[in-house]
């Protein structure tokens, strides 16, 4: 496979943004102003275009674009999901204490990042083609 076919190809430009945004952390080992909002934002991005995959489908189901990104659409899923995942995961060391992760968590502006890490981790589990076969 070659060009746009090749899975490794797909997946370093699913990776781009995570090394554009935390160069700094990979250099210096420290979280960069923003860097938190940044990887939130490239989650919910992804997510946005895996979900929009479907009805994209359902409008041209013909174009070629539209039918690559069905093949791919488990991929975009994953890389929403990790992204989300290294969001929370860089919280959780940024702040440090249990205590503030658990008042902030009972905030109600909080509750929709909780909710939706929870529900992408179920769709994340249940992605692979183990659970695939298993779900029918």
């Amino acid at each position: 496979m070659s060009g746009l076919g090749n899975r490794y190809l797909v997946w370093a430009a699913l990776c781009l943004p995570a090394l554009w945004v935390g160069w700094p952390v990979i250099l210096f080992g420290s979280i960069p102003p923003g860097f938190l909002t940044h990887t939130g934002e490239w989650g919910a991005r992804l997510m946005m275009l895996t979900l929009a995959i479907s009805p994209l489908k359902a409008l041209f189901p013909r174009a070629r674009p539209v039918q690559w990104l069905m093949r791919r659409r488990r991929w975009f899923g994953v890389a929403s999901f990790a992204y989300a995942a290294i969001h929370t995961l860089f919280y959780v060391w940024d702040v440090q204490f249990l205590s503030w992760i658990l008042f902030v968590a009972g905030r109600f502006y909080a509750w929709n990042g909780w909710l939706a890490l929870g529900l992408m981790s179920v769709l994340a589990l249940s992605s692979n083609r183990l659970s695939q076969r298993l779900l029918g």
